[in-house]
């Protein structure tokens, strides 16, 4: 059965006759219907294959932060999403295979914000008492104006994550993170740092600061 939206002149949904039509990022699209396959995946679909997996597990708790993270690259890219853009970015920047020919995902390769505001520079890190002391070096630009602000990730690829947005002028330099996940240091924990203009919403791509243990 196929619906027709917005009546008779309206795009098609759903199968009639022997085709199917649906809606993929803001465009109609018409297909026949799939026939099934007789021949095996080659290595290089099975490659593929393993691929998407990974980079579909690596990001799953990730999604949401993305969604934030991502939301500046949108405008340039209206017919996709923050999940289409992350997926992309880590099959594409982020991936590598190792001795196995198995991929796996360079985790400091990996930026969960994007955008073109500058970067902070000489990032440091310490774990102190649960506590973790990030500093940075102050920008000069824009030094003066407290709307540029911190944003912070932290990342366990195999649990959970958890963001801190806008938290302090970036003119100061330092700043000492709280977190539960500070605790969960079994398996490392991956911090990344960026700026963020909460007057114009411009975000920096994300520094990564490295692992803690």
């Amino acid at each position: 059965m196929a619906i027709l939206n917005d009546g008779p002149n309206g795009p098609i949904r759903g199968k009639f006759g022997s085709v199917f039509a649906y809606v993929l990022n803001g465009q109609n699209i018409v297909r026949g219907a799939r026939k099934p396959r007789t021949t095996p995946p080659s290595e290089a679909e099975l490659l593929n294959q393993k691929k998407t997996k990974v980079t579909n597990d690596f990001l799953t708790y990730l999604f949401p932060i993305v969604k934030y993270g991502y939301k500046n690259l949108l405008i340039d890219h209206p017919t996709k999403n923050a999940a289409n853009l992350a997926q992309s970015h880590v099959r594409k920047e982020c991936m590598a295979i190792d001795t196995n020919n198995e991929p796996y995902v360079r985790v400091e390769l990996f930026k969960p914000l994007r955008g073109s505001l500058f970067t902070p520079e000489n990032g440091q890190m310490e774990l102190v008492d649960g506590k973790l002391y990030i500093t940075w070096t102050p920008p000069t630009v824009n030094n003066s104006q407290d709307w540029v602000k911190l944003n912070v990730v932290v990342l366990n690829p195999e649990e959970v994550a958890d963001m801190r947005v806008a938290i302090v002028p970036a003119r100061l330099g330092e700043y000492c993170l709280e977190s539960e996940l500070l605790g969960r240091l079994r398996k490392g924990l991956h911090i990344y740092i960026g700026f963020e203009d909460s007057y114009t919403g411009k975000l920096s791509d994300s520094v990564y600061l490295g692992k803690i243990d």
